[in-house]
């Protein structure tokens, strides 16, 4: 059952192996763990309980056949005439990956059973979730790299765009915003930055035409309304034309005296 003790060449890997045990829960052949390492089977025996008399008398006999007991679950199944595959613990103490059935030998009760450690038998299954958990951790965070620059390369041009739309709403004509991509983000900005030109040549063309009109209507007004006007502009530049016309009751007295120089019967 050793197969030459070529268990690796024969697709065992580490630690599988195929072995017999008969009737009385003896084994019928000797596991691959005493021939590779004899002093850590010894240990490993212990370990599982093991009798210290049973392992005594595989050092004394240098062999674990007939000497050995083995009575797992995959031994009892099979004794009770059962075929079956399965995890089981084996006899090291250890959780296996097994199979086992009755021989069909007239006259010997013995069964069969090939096992592997099941840490060794899922191993392919474990790199493949943790190969799975680091690539899925990447992609997260690429995803979430990438929702970060995407945030930034979209909010924070129309971040500024807004202030932009803010400080010209708020009377600074001479608000723009820096063009910096040809997307539609871009054209936004531009389109922005024409209004706002737009706008302010304008005003300076409403404002140059209401000085016009302002010193044109100071040529016609009369000597002493047109000083009133020039003074207020001076001491209120930025109040508007009409705003720094004399009130009617503040002018009503020079003409009362010139209605008053025509003859009249009854006083001014």
């Amino acid at each position: 059952m050793t197969g030459g003790r070529r268990w690796r060449e024969d697709g065992f890997g580490d630690t599988g192996e195929a072995y017999l045990v008969g009737s009385d829960n003896r084994a019928r052949s000797g596991p691959r763990a005493f021939y590779e390492n004899r002093t850590r089977f010894h240990a490993e025996l212990k370990e599982s309980g093991s009798a210290d008399q049973e392992i005594d008398a595989i050092r004394r006999y240098g062999t674990p056949v007939l000497q050995q007991r083995i009575a797992t679950e995959a031994v009892q199944a099979a004794l009770a005439g059962t075929e079956g595959v399965g995890e089981t613990v084996g006899y090291r103490g250890v959780p296996t990956l097994a199979s086992w059935g009755p021989l069909s030998i007239a006259g010997l009760n013995w069964v069969l059973v090939a096992k592997i450690d099941a840490a060794e038998a899922f191993a392919p299954i474990d790199t493949l979730r943790r190969n799975l958990t680091v690539v899925g951790a990447v992609a997260l965070l690429v995803v979430v790299v990438t929702s970060a620059w995407l945030s930034g390369a979209l909010l924070g041009p129309l971040r500024e765009l807004t202030a932009g739309v803010m400080r010209f709403a708020a009377g600074d004509y001479g608000a723009r915003v820096a063009v910096r991509s040809r997307d539609e983000i871009g054209r936004l900005r531009t389109a922005f930055n024409a209004m706002v030109d737009e706008l302010r040549e304008k005003n300076t063309l409403i404002e140059s035409k209401n000085r016009e009109n302002e010193e044109l209507l100071l040529n016609v007004l009369p000597g002493p309304i047109a000083n009133r006007l020039r003074e207020a502009r001076r001491t209120s530049p930025t109040a508007s034309p009409r705003s720094r016309w004399p009130s009617p009751t503040s002018s009503a007295s020079p003409p009362c005296r010139r209605r008053c120089r025509r003859p009249t019967s009854s006083p001014c």
